[in-house]
């Protein structure tokens, strides 16, 4: 799920930098951006991510997986 996670925020994100680095502070890491993550996480593990979770996936790439393995 990790490795998954990473290629979908560095997609999302189009970033080629350590991914480990990069949490909801990174300039790239705009609102936008942060729905596009959102609908990448809903396509790609076939999950519904109600508008009031949005900000607990505006963290960091452990919160995120956390939450994703709370939604399986």
């Amino acid at each position: 799920m990790e490795q998954k996670l990473i290629e979908i925020i560095q997609d999302v994100l189009d970033l080629g930098i350590d991914i480990e680095q990069i949490n909801s502070d990174h300039s790239s890491w705009d609102s936008l951006a942060h729905l596009n993550l959102i609908i990448a996480l809903e396509e790609e593990f076939d999950i519904n991510i109600p508008p009031e979770d949005f900000s607990l996936l505006h963290s960091d790439i452990p919160n995120i997986i956390k939450y994703l393995e709370k939604q399986s």
